[in-house]
Order: structure tokens, then sequence, then C-alpha cells
């Protein structure tokens, strides 16, 4: 296996990020589908005047590596939204994160998060998680897409940031 890890993780303060975004249960082979309508956030927000002032992310809230995933797909903005429809106003927790670059196609990041949970188990720290019979519960697991497509459209050149949030 090759690594899409771009150096050593790194623990890093983040603060809190307020978005508007939606939220899926999304089986294992549906994450492409999920990932296909992020576009649909910019557009509502753009229709009420908000623009996104980050880049885009998934937020893994339950893993269950079977099942699938209880995820969100969110955009920082930095002015409140009132929910409509599927789409919700929400924050994103402040707190000390394990932060990684992993440059690739976004179907490799499974590799490289296997990478970094190995990691940090190497390093003795603990996830902000629990888990439960309907899979593990993070407190905040991010990938987070740095790369604009419409500026990189070759998927092996994108770079996302793994942001994991650390127990304490």
């Amino acid at each position: 296996m090759t690594s899409g890890l771009q150096g050593t993780p790194q623990i890093i303060e983040r603060a809190p990020v307020t978005y508007a975004g939606y939220r899926r249960f999304v089986p294992p082979d549906q994450i492409a589908a999920f990932a296909d309508d992020l576009t649909t956030i910019p557009r509502w927000l753009i229709g009420k005047n908000i623009f996104p002032v980050g880049a885009p992310f998934f937020m893994y809230e339950t893993i269950d590596m079977e099942r699938g995933y209880e995820m969100v797909a969110g955009f920082p903005i930095d002015v409140p939204v009132n929910d409509e429809g599927e789409f919700f106003y929400g924050a994103l927790p402040g707190g000390r994160f394990v932060s990684v670059i992993h440059k690739g196609h976004p179907a490799q990041i499974i590799d490289s998060t296997r990478e970094l949970l190995a990691w940090a188990e190497r390093e003795r720290l603990e996830f902000d998680h629990t888990e439960t019979p309907d899979g593990d519960k993070w407190a905040c697991r991010l990938e987070i897409y740095l790369t604009d497509p419409v500026d990189v459209p070759n998927m092996d050149e994108w770079e996302t940031e793994l942001a994991f949030k650390l127990a304490r």
C-alpha cells in the first residue's frame, strides 16, 4: 500500500466552526452518491445570499463498517441560516484534534485513515468517540476537501485534511 499521507499527523487546536449541511445514513457502497449531492448546499445558500467561507467537509457521526455511516456534508458559513427541508445550521466543536493531509483520490482515504488511526494508537492518543450498538459514535471526525475540483480535475492530485477530535 502506498501512503497518501503527507507528513506526520499533528495535534492541533481547532476553533468551533458554524456550517450549513445535510445529514444522511449512507451505506458503504453509496458514499460517492452522497458526495455527488454536496453541490446542493452552496446552491441553497447562494439562493439566500449566503456564501460558504471555507472548504466543504464530510463528518462521520456514527460508523458501522458493515451497515454504513451516519454522515453530515457541510460548508462553513459565518451567518446563521434557518433550517429548511434536509438542510440545517450546525456547529463543529472546537478542541484538540489529530490532523494530517491525505493527497490522492478520495477512494484511497480509507487507507490514510487506517494509517492515522494506527499512528494515534502508537502515540497512545484517545479519540472522542463511544462504541454503541448502532456503531462507533464520534464527537467530530472530519474529511475536509481542500482542493477545488474546478481548479484540479485530476482526483489523484486532491488534498483532503483528516481531522479527528481527541478526548482530551
